[in-house]
Order: structure tokens, then C-alpha cells, then sequence
């Protein structure tokens, strides 16, 4: 990011296609931020989960019973496989992974 900001304050003050183009690039790169940190937390969260997974197993087949009774009551939590880690929304997430691909699709027509 300081990258593109030194180059945005090189530029001269009425190169307007060169500071549209940077100024892409920049958004494109922000938006980027929230969802890089979402995916690594997601991740941190599944493989935090398997650990836990395979520390668990043995100590679960006692509890196996107890746990399918919990995991039928429509009421109760769900199940470890559908829980999300990420703090972004589904929908918020999609409309910055679409944004972000429309900026790309900007930056490759060299605007």
C-alpha cells in the first residue's frame, strides 16, 4: 500500500488517468484487507478445530450419545461442520469479493 501511495503523490495534479488508475489499485487493495483477515481466521479456526478434533475423539466416544441427541435438537447449536470463524458476513463478503474482482477487471483495462 505505501507503494501506491508514494506514486499517487508523484503524480502531477491534472494526470487524471494515472491517478483513476492508482486510485483502483488503492481500493482495490483496502478492500482486500477484510477479507484476507477473515479467510486467515477461518483457517486458524479449522485447524484449531481438527487439533482439538483429534484430542477429542477419544474422549467423545463416551459422550457419542449425548452428542446426537444434541446435535437433533433443532434449538440447540450447530453442528462444528456449519460454524463460521470468519467475522464477515456471507453477504458482506460477497459483495466485497465481487467489488474487488470488478476493480481487477478495472485495473487489467488500464483505465
Amino acid at each position: 500500500m505505501p507503494p501506491l501511495q508514494c506514486a499517487m503523490r508523484q503524480l502531477g495534479y491534472f494526470n487524471i488517468t494515472g491517478r483513476l488508475r492508482l486510485a483502483i489499485s488503492l481500493a482495490r487493495v483496502t478492500l482486500e484487507i477484510p477479507m484476507v483477515l477473515d479467510r486467515a481466521m477461518i483457517e486458524d479456526g479449522t485447524t484449531h478445530a481438527a487439533q482439538q478434533g483429534t484430542r477429542a475423539s477419544a474422549a467423545n466416544s463416551e459422550d457419542s450419545h449425548e452428542d446426537s441427541s444434541h446435535e437433533a435438537n433443532p434449538g440447540g447449536s450447530k453442528p462444528r461442520e456449519l460454524q463460521r470463524r470468519g467475522f464477515l458476513p456471507l453477504r458482506v463478503k460477497g459483495a466485497l469479493v465481487l467489488t474487488c474482482k470488478m476493480l481487477e477487471k478495472g485495473e487489467r483495462l488500464g483505465l
